[in-house]
């Protein structure tokens, strides 16, 4: 199945105040909406955007299904992922990265 998505952008206004709103929507469900704010400039929206967009995880996702991956290659990353969420579980904590202590 292609990845596929869409951006939307649409001017528009009460009283002749102009306002932009912009969509970006992914077919899986993510969708990132963004209205410019009063007196914003276009690369302030569009920084505050690509920021929303990274947030969301559209961009990991559309990096993750860049290549078909093999099902046998999802369960070797899923096992190793498990492997090593499972060592971390193992290690003892330290004075200094335990939460609340500085270390001292």
């Amino acid at each position: 199945m292609p990845f596929q998505e869409t951006v939307s952008a649409s001017i528009g206004g009460r009283r002749g105040r102009s306002r932009m709103f912009i969509e970006f929507t992914v077919s899986e469900g993510f969708v990132v909406k963004l209205r410019l704010r009063e007196r914003e400039s276009i690369q302030e929206a569009v920084r505050r955007f690509r920021k929303l967009v990274e947030h969301s995880g559209i961009k990991k996702e559309m990096r993750r299904r860049e290549f078909y991956e093999k099902p046998s290659d999802k369960r070797r990353r899923a096992r190793r992922r498990a492997e090593r969420r499972a060592r971390m579980a193992r290690m003892p904590l330290t004075a200094s990265i335990r939460p609340g202590r500085t270390g001292r």
